[in-house]
C-alpha cells in the first residue's frame, strides 16, 4: 500500500438532515424540529496525495529519472430535497418530512467491485508492456508450426472464399436443403477462420518483421526505451434495500434500487535499455524468437486453442513478461489507473395505515433521489508482472463472438458427421 507524505484538499461536507413539521387540528402552534441528522454526508471534495521530490529541477537536468506516486481523487454526494406527508386528518392534523429524505431513507453501493477489476486490468497492462519488452516480436516456431497449413494457403489463396460462394450458390439452387445449408455453413466458418487465424497473422508477421529490421538501429542506438500498453473494464450492479425504523417514527419504512455503474483504465509504461547485439545473428534472434528463453511462449502459442483460453486469462502475455530478457535492463515502470464509479437511489417511503380512525389507507411517495460520483487516478512505480496469468473476461468482443461462433459451427458439423458414419 502506498505511502504518501503530503496532502492538498479542497471543498468538503456537511450534514445531511431532515426536519419535521406538525400542525395539530386543536389550535395548539405549529412545531418544527429536527427530526434526523447526519455529520459529513452531502457536499464535495477534491484532494491530491503525493510526495514531493526536493531539488527536482536540477536532478532532473543531470539525467536522473524521477517518478512518484501520486493519488487524486474527486468526490461529491448530492440529494434532492423531498418531502413526505401524513394528513391533513381531522383527528390529528398535519405532519411532514422534509429535506434529505433519501440520504436518510437511502442506500448506494460501494465501489470495491470496480476497484477490483481496476487491479485486474492493471495486473494486465503491466503485463503486457513488459511482454513487449521481454518478448520477441515473431515467435518463429509457431510459423514453422503452422508452415504446412501456411504453404496450402498460399497456393490456393481463396479457395476458401471460393467454396463458400459454390456453397451459397449451389444451397440457392436446391431450395436450401439441409445438406447444402451445413455445407455452406460449414464453408462460411472456414473462410472467417482461415482470415483470422491465417492470412491476418501471417500479414502482421511480415509487417512486424519490417518494422523491426527497420527499427533495429534505433532500437540499439537510442539511450531510453519505452513500452506501453492499457486495459479497461467496467461493472454494472444493482441491488434492492430496505430500511425501518426513522427517528420517533418507527412504523415508517423505506425500499428503492440502488443502481451502481464504474469504468476502470489501466495504462502501463516500462522503461529500458538493450545492449548492442554483438553479430547479426544475436539481433535476428531477438527478433524471430530463437532463444531458449522463446520455448516457453513458442509452447503455449501451438498448443490448439490457446488464443480461445487468452480471452479469459492473460497466459501468453504472461508468459512472454515472467521470462527476462538477459540483454534488456529495465530501468523503471509505472501504472496509472482511472477509475469512475457512479451510484444512485431514489427511494419510497411507506407508513402503514391505522395512524388514526380515519388514516384508511397507507402513505407511499417518492422523497428524492440520492446520487454519489467519485473518480480517482493513482498512480504506482516499480510495478512488476503478476505472479499468476490474471483473469481479463469483460465480454467477448463481436470479432471474438464471431470466431467462437464458427469455431462452434465447425465442432458441431464434425460431430453431426460421426455420427452419420
Amino acid at each position: 500500500m502506498s505511502v504518501y507524505t503530503r496532502k492538498r484538499s479542497r471543498g468538503g461536507f456537511s450534514s445531511a438532515e431532515v426536519r419535521k413539521y406538525s400542525n395539530s387540528p386543536s389550535g395548539s402552534a405549529p412545531s418544527e424540529t429536527v427530526f434526523w441528522t447526519e455529520p459529513g454526508r452531502i457536499g464535495e471534495s477534491e484532494s491530491i496525495w503525493d510526495n514531493p521530490h526536493p531539488g527536482y529541477r536540477k536532478r532532473a537536468s543531470r539525467g536522473e529519472i524521477i517518478m512518484g506516486e501520486l493519488l487524486l481523487s474527486s468526490v461529491s454526494v448530492k440529494c434532492s430535497n423531498g418531502h413526505f406527508q401524513l394528513g391533513p386528518l381531522d383527528d390529528w392534523g398535519v405532519s411532514e418530512l422534509s429535506g434529505d429524505l433519501a440520504a436518510m431513507g437511502g442506500t448506494l453501493l460501494d465501489r470495491g467491485e470496480i476497484d477490483a477489476a481496476g487491479l485486474r486490468a492493471l495486473d494486465i497492462a503491466v503485463n503486457k508492456a513488459y511482454a513487449k519488452v521481454y518478448g520477441s516480436p515473431v515467435l518463429i516456431g509457431e510459423f514453422a508450426n503452422d508452415f504446412k497449413q501456411t504453404i496450402s494457403m498460399l497456393r490456393k489463396p481463396f479457395s476458401s472464399a471460393t467454396k463458400l460462394i459454390a456453397d451459397i450458390a449451389s444451397s440457392k439452387r436446391r431450395r436450401l436443403r439441409l445438406s447444402s445449408g451445413r455445407n455452406a455453413l460449414k464453408a462460411a466458418s472456414d473462410a472467417w477462420l482461415e482470415y483470422r487465424y491465417g492470412w491476418k497473422p501471417l500479414i502482421l508477421d511480415c509487417q512486424t518483421t519490417i518494422d523491426q529490421v527497420s527499427k533495429i538501429h534505433q532500437k540499439y542506438t537510442r539511450k531510453h526505451l519505452v513500452a506501453r500498453s492499457s486495459e479497461s473494464t467496467s461493472v454494472s450492479r444493482t441491488k434492492d434495500f430496505q430500511g425501518t425504523g426513522f427517528g420517533s417514527w418507527p412504523n415508517l419504512s423505506s425500499y428503492g434500487q440502488a443502481t451502481g455503474k464504474g469504468f476502470a483504465t489501466a495504462n502501463a509504461g516500462v522503461m529500458y535499455t538493450v545492449s548492442n547485439p554483438v553479430d547479426p545473428g544475436e539481433a535476428a534472434s531477438r527478433i524471430f524468437g530463437t532463444s531458449a528463453r522463446d520455448v516457453p511462449a513458442t509452447v503455449w502459442e501451438i498448443i490448439p486453442f490457446s488464443f480461445v483460453v487468452d480471452w479469459f486469462v492473460g497466459v501468453g502475455d504472461w508468459i512472454q513478461a515472467s521470462v527476462p530478457n538477459p540483454s534488456v535492463s529495465v530501468l523503471t515502470s509505472w501504472g496509472t489507473r482511472v477509475v469512475d464509479w457512479g451510484t444512485s437511489c431514489a427511494p419510497e417511503f411507506y407508513y402503514p395505515a391505522g395512524l388514526s380512525p380515519h388514516h384508511t389507507a397507507p402513505t407511499i411517495a417518492k422523497v428524492g433521489e440520492l446520487e454519489k460520483h467519485e473518480h480517482y487516478v493513482i498512480r504506482n512505480i516499480g510495478l512488476s508482472p503478476s505472479s499468476t496469468p490474471p483473469l481479463k473476461f469483460n465480454g467477448l468482443s463481436m470479432v471474438q463472438t464471431t470466431d467462437a461462433l464458427s469455431l462452434l459451427s465447425q465442432q458441431l458439423l464434425t460431430g453431426l458427421k460421426g455420427l452419420r458414419h
